[in-house]
């Protein structure tokens, strides 16, 4: 019976030891993220050896990669320097990007939004496309749309919140744009990050309705009908929407959507 045991307990070590370096891993990033929100000179820093991500009035720069995906278009914090001096800013624009993470090397990962530039010069120097990003959750990598998703709320939220509530007066960010603090009255505030939720029904911002009947208001649904199991499981073999000029199809929302999940969990336990 010991003979028996012990693979497994040989297997259970192991597990023991990949999930304890991949909580180390985690607990690392974390606190040096941390240590970069708390200390400016560290941001400044880390910035100069980061990945920069650019936006245009929100809209993140893309990449194609292969099988009609796309991926943020990994730039360095010169890339970043050249292509502002290139078309008319001192580079003192980069003092704006805003810390979103780190990568599992412990390499700072900014955000920038450069809506000041020219949109097509931009995208012909870094060889992207500034994309949609409700289009864009169709055509990135998993673990890339919540890093996108979370830098275009923190920056809409930088832009909306210049300025103190109760004072009106102009609030300063700390370096890594963790906080805005109004010098006047001292009140700091915090980024309140949106996580994307909406569920999706064959086009943009629909949602779906489930009724014994189904009756369309047409002033909240643009169009809801019933689909059978096999439309549904025909769907989630689906990678990408249609594009323009193709035959319509039946096609659900990307896979890190909560209606992908809520889908696909209804699907399984048919």
């Amino acid at each position: 019976m010991v003979a028996l045991l012990r693979p497994l307990r040989i297997l259970l070590s192991v597990r023991h030891c990949v999930l304890t370096r991949c909580c180390s891993g985690f607990v690392s990033r974390m606190r040096y993220l941390n240590r970069l929100k708390e200390d400016d000179e560290a941001c400044s820093a880390a910035l100069q050896n980061s990945t920069v991500f650019l936006f245009h009035r929100l809209v993140p720069l893309l990449q194609s990669r292969d099988r009609g995906t796309f991926s943020p278009v990994p730039l360095t914090c010169s890339d970043v320097q050249s292509v502002l001096r290139k078309f008319g800013s001192d580079g003192s624009l980069l003092k704006e990007s805003i810390l979103i993470g780190c990568s599992e090397q412990n390499q700072a990962q900014f955000c920038l939004d450069v809506g000041e530039l020219d949109q097509a010069a931009v995208e012909e120097e870094c060889n992207g496309t500034f994309m949609d990003l409700r289009k864009a959750f169709f055509l990135l990598n998993g673990p890339e749309a919540p890093l996108v998703a979370k830098a275009q709320s923190l920056l809409r939220w930088h832009q909306s919140n210049k300025f103190c509530g109760a004072t009106g007066q102009l609030t300063q960010r700390n370096r890594a744009g963790s906080q805005r603090v109004c010098s006047s009255s001292s009140i700091i505030y915090y980024p309140k990050v949106r996580v994307w939720r909406k569920l999706f029904a064959g086009r943009w911002q629909r949602r779906w309705v489930w009724r014994s009947r189904v009756n369309v208001d047409q002033s909240e649904l643009e169009d809801a009908r019933w689909f059978t199991l096999e439309e549904i499981i025909s769907a989630l073999q689906v990678e990408a929407p249609p594009r323009r000029g193709d035959q319509p199809t039946f096609w659900l929302p990307p896979k890190h959507a909560l209606a992908n999940r809520l889908i696909t969990e209804w699907t399984d336990h048919q």
